[in-house]
């Protein structure tokens, strides 16, 4: 174990247990939702599962005619982290984002698919 990290660990934890777990993992979904209409608008395949029961704020996708790995690079040069794997883009909102990041992500799409 890495004993030197313990103590940004705790303190990690303290923090996401004071903004209170649920809520984050919400506002998370409410991100994603955000993402799966803005990405269905422009066509694209959802891949994960969009249930209540099986999701979670992951958001794997892919556009017919379009190498995800070069849409990734794009994306990643533009500031949006995503990860291109086995042929589809991974989006993962968290806590540190906002609707305007969102928004920022599909406007760069929409550069790439015209």
């Amino acid at each position: 174990m890495a004993y030197g990290c313990a103590p940004g660990l705790a303190s990690s934890i303290d923090y996401l247990l004071r903004l209170d777990v649920g809520r984050i993992f919400s506002r998370n979904k409410t991100l994603a939702d955000l993402l799966i209409e803005g990405l269905r608008e422009r066509n694209a395949e959802i891949l994960s599962p969009t249930d209540d029961g099986a999701r979670s704020s992951i958001v794997a996708t892919r556009f017919a005619d379009m190498d995800v790995r070069i849409l990734a690079e794009r994306l990643n040069k533009a500031g949006i982290v995503v990860s291109a794997r086995r042929g589809v883009l991974r989006f993962s909102p968290h806590l540190y984002n906002d609707a305007d990041d969102i928004e920022q992500a599909l406007t760069t799409i929409d550069r790439w698919l015209t």
